[in-house]
């Protein structure tokens, strides 16, 4: 023992594995890696917010071509929503100004305000809603023209946080007898939605 250097042999200690129990080779174990998980959003309660888009619409009378027109739809729109799991179903008041300008030229005919009253189901995926509209609605014309009709439509809306969303909203409209003589108004309107979750 004394012809070895001592260096040798103090190499040889370092490089030598750690042993617990004399046998069993001491080892660090593995990280554990935790998938993050994805959140879980609840549609239920109540919600206020505010739309804004495109709308087009035509003056329908018998035997005569339709006028048309298009212009800005802007507004606000309240309601509630109940999460049953996968399907989410609600109620919703929407109001929106509006300046639908007629290729007639006549201002008497220009729509100012579309609103709504309906219902919305659909299926939800979680962070997305792809639901079904339908219910009645209002319009008012420049020149005092007014009445109430049916609206169906079809929209989509993400969670972008626990309390924010937003989305975009399609909706036709159909008003009989709108204007005097038995003039019908149908019209569309294509809007992106805000909404704050209380």
């Amino acid at each position: 023992m004394s012809h070895i250097p001592k260096i040798t042999i103090l190499a040889a200690l370092i490089g030598a594995p750690a042993y617990a129990g004399g046998l069993t080779p001491v080892t660090t174990p593995e990280p554990v890696v935790v998938a993050p998980v994805a959140p879980v959003f609840d549609w239920t309660g109540p919600y206020v917010g505010a739309q804004l888009g495109w709308g087009w619409a035509s003056i329908v009378e018998s035997g005569d071509p339709d006028i048309d027109g298009d212009g800005y739809v802007a507004g606000v729109h309240a309601g509630y929503n109940y999460d049953f799991g996968n399907i989410v179903a609600g109620i919703e008041l929407a109001y929106n100004l509006a300046n639908i300008e007629f290729e007639n030229g006549d201002p008497d005919d220009t729509i100012d305000t579309l609103s709504n009253l309906k219902l919305r189901v659909g299926y939800d995926t979680g962070r997305t809603w792809f639901y079904l509209a339908g219910g009645i609605a209002r319009a008012e014309a420049a020149g005092g023209a007014s009445g109430s009709g049916n609206v169906l439509g079809l929209g989509v809306e993400q969670r972008f946080s626990e309390r924010w969303s937003g989305g975009v909203e399609y909706l036709r409209y159909n008003f009989d007898d709108f204007y005097s003589g038995g003039i019908d108004l149908e019209a569309q309107t294509l809007q992106a939605r805000v909404s704050y979750r209380f």
